[in-house]
């Protein structure tokens, strides 16, 4: 099977969902800037986790991505994205000691991080409040669980109603409409 290219001639910024140790970050690559930023909540400090716990997977995906464009008749983007510095961005809203949470937070910051600097970015979200989170991971949860090419949609719908009514007692109430609505 042959994979269609994705016109990639006015994309200028590439964003890669990572899982490292059952932790979530993201690897954005912005072609303007040539850099690779990393976004990780987990960030405890920018100078003790530059090296030895993004390297690797930042040359995999620069390499990949490089190749990907090459191939795909972008010559001139696949040498400025081998040649994108490292930027591991501070996290002002991050919680190191959280690692239930970094998949939300890497949720987020795909949606709002635009390739400002740490000082200028502001994702919404302010450190240690739990209730953010929460209320974003049932934003979330509702958006890939309400989404028309989910095929286990209709089954997830209607347990998610089973469970409402059975801890709520309330069967009039429809968690589709309240949470998609």
């Amino acid at each position: 099977m042959r994979l269609k290219h994705i016109y990639l001639a006015n994309i200028d910024m590439f964003f890669f969902p990572i899982c490292r140790v059952m932790k979530y970050h993201v690897i954005c690559v912005d072609v303007r800037k040539e850099r690779v930023y990393i976004l990780d909540s987990q960030n405890e400090t920018v100078e003790n986790c530059r090296d030895e716990k993004y390297s690797t997977t930042v040359d995999l995906v620069k390499s990949m991505l490089a190749d990907y464009m090459a191939h795909a008749g972008q010559i001139h983007k696949s040498n400025i994205v081998k040649r994108c510095k490292l930027s591991v961005m501070h996290i002002k809203w991050g919680d190191f000691k959280n690692i239930n949470d970094t998949g939300v937070y890497m949720m987020r910051h795909m949606e709002t991080f635009m390739g400002e600097s740490s000082a200028l970015w502001t994702c919404g979200l302010a450190p240690k409040l739990k209730k953010q989170l929460n209320l974003l991971r049932v934003r979330y949860c509702a958006s890939l669980l309400g989404w028309d090419k989910n095929s286990t949609k209709d089954a997830v719908s209607v347990s998610a109603n089973a469970r409402f009514d059975t801890y709520f007692g309330d069967a009039s109430v429809n968690i589709d409409a309240k949470l998609l609505g």
